[in-house]
Parts: structure tokens; sequence; C-alpha cells
């Protein structure tokens, strides 16, 4: 079975704890989008690598982006339910299942 490619928001402990979680689960964690082009840049090469993501549209046309998983402070995701971002998120979803 083809590996299920994740992006992760969030480039601290939670987006960290969500990384870890998904590659135990045989997800491939492809790329991370943090708050600043520093901190995302650091984590991802953490992560060994992965993609840095500028903006969200970058990685939502991110074609190996087949699931994203949010990573923030309660307070942070409570925010970002209520953005323009979320809500083209969840209408571009892809699916690789028919």
């Amino acid at each position: 079975m083809a590996r299920i490619g994740v992006a992760v928001i969030g480039a601290g402990f939670m987006g960290g704890v969500h990384a870890e979680a998904l590659r135990r689960a045989g997800c491939e964690v492809v790329g991370v989008l943090g708050v600043s082009d520093a901190e995302t840049t650091k984590f991802a090469a953490a992560l060994g690598g992965v993609k840095a993501y500028r903006s969200m549209k970058e990685l939502l046309d991110d074609k190996a982006v087949e699931s994203v998983h949010v990573g923030t402070r309660t307070s942070c995701t409570s925010r970002w339910r209520r953005r323009p971002s979320r809500r083209a998120s969840t209408s571009c979803a892809r699916s690789r299942w028919p």
C-alpha cells in the first residue's frame, strides 16, 4: 500500500508530536508550515529535510500533500478555524480514493 503524504501545520512541540505519530502510523511527512520561515526551515531540517512551506497556498498546491494535520496550541487552532485558509484547505481536499 502506498504511503499517504501528509503536511503538518505547526513547527513547535505539537507539530513534532503529530509528525512522529504520523510516521509511526505509516504516513510520509512531506512538509511543514510554521509561523515564520526561520522556524519552518529549522523544523523541516530536524524532521530529516522535509519541505518547508512558506505559505498555506504553497502547501495546498503541492500534489504530494494528501492530508493536512494541524499541530498547534488550542488557542492558535481556534483562530485558524476562522481563517479563509482553513476554508481553502477543506474545500481543496484531495482524495486518493475515487
